[in-house]
C-alpha cells in the first residue's frame, strides 16, 4: 500500500481528518463547484479491516492549494460543512426561544 491514509494526509496539511471528509463530501454533493474541481482524487485500498483511502504523495500540492482557497468557518463557500456545535448547517438552539419574564 504505497500512498498516505487520512491521517497522515492531515497531519501534513495541518487540518484534522474530519476536515477532509468535510471537503469530499462537499465534492460528492457539489462536483461542478471550483473547489471540488481543484480536489484530487483518492484511491479505496480493501485491507483485512475493510477499506482505506490512500491519497498519492504528489497530490499533497493540490490539498494544500485547496486549503488555501477555502474560506475558514460558517460563512465560507463550505460553511454548513464547518462549523463546531452545527448540525446541517443550523445552530443547536436556532429554534429556541427566550422564555424568561
Amino acid at each position: 500500500m504505497a500512498g498516505l491514509k487520512i491521517e497522515q494526509v492531515a497531519t501534513m496539511l495541518g487540518v484534522s481528518a474530519q476536515t477532509l471528509n468535510r471537503w469530499y463530501k462537499f465534492k460528492k454533493q457539489n462536483p461542478n463547484d471550483e473547489i471540488s474541481v481543484l480536489l484530487p482524487d483518492y484511491t479505496k485500498v480493501k485491507t483485512t479491516r475493510g477499506w482505506v483511502r490512500i491519497w498519492q504523495p504528489e497530490t499533497l500540492w493540490a490539498l494544500t492549494q485547496v486549503k488555501s482557497t477555502i474560506r475558514s468557518g460558517r460563512t465560507g463557500q463550505m460553511g454548513k460543512y464547518h462549523g463546531k456545535g452545527t448540525k446541517n448547517g443550523k445552530s443547536k438552539n436556532s429554534g429556541a426561544t427566550n422564555t424568561t419574564a
